[in-house]
């Protein structure tokens, strides 16, 4: 049973996350907001025990890719849902946001076959735990900050373009990787160096 924990975790997060858009529908942060906190603790907790653990397998990535692009998918389109003044401009970040991760996994299935719609880049990681941050601010502060969320798409940005530098390099598909820009830093600042130690104090 152990050995399938993070799968669970991982498959858990797929079904709750359409659940999201309920809530967000009829304006209940009160379900919302603990709904949401439940599903991201998953992604938190399932890579978390996999690595600890050494249940580490292709399977539990395919799994976690698909559970973070849905659940960031459908905490997105809850806020897009919401009774919310959204203006069009919200709407197309977004918009850009979806077409920046179909991207990634475009140019991924076209060099290997391979079905991904998240890297587990630095990068990634980082534009993941933004995303986390600012999806429960309009339930909570009941508006959307256009500012923060164009920040926010222009650092998911930079992360596509690192994913696709970091797909285009690679000789093999590996759904783990540091990601080019990350190993240039770590190159020149060493295993120890301070970007490699705040990463792993963060999320491992």
């Amino acid at each position: 049973m152990k050995q399938h924990i993070p799968n669970i975790l991982s498959a858990g997060r797929i079904l709750l996350s359409p659940l999201l858009l309920i809530p967000a529908v009829v304006y209940r942060p009160a379900i919302y907001l603990p709904l949401y906190i439940i599903i991201f603790s998953t992604d938190i907790l399932d890579g978390k025990i996999a690595r600890r653990l050494h249940l580490e397998s292709e399977l539990g990535a395919k799994l976690d890719s698909i559970g973070d692009f849905l659940f960031f998918a459908c905490a997105l389109g809850s806020v897009a849902v919401s009774p919310l003044v959204i203006e069009r401009r919200v709407l197309i970040c977004i918009a850009i946001f979806f077409g920046l991760h179909f991207l990634i996994a475009f140019v991924t299935f076209i060099k290997f076959k391979a079905i991904h719609f998240t890297m587990h880049t630095y990068f990634a990681k980082l534009d993941e735990l933004a995303l986390a941050l600012i999806i429960p601010i309009p339930f909570i502060m009941g508006r959307i900050s256009f500012p923060v969320l164009a920040a926010y798409v222009g650092f998911t940005a930079l992360y596509a373009i690192d994913g696709i530098a970091t797909v285009a390099a690679m000789k093999t598909y590996v759904s783990s990787h540091k990601g080019i820009t990350a190993e240039k830093i770590i190159a020149k600042q060493g295993e120890d160096g301070w970007f490699n130690k705040i990463f792993y104090f963060i999320f491992y």
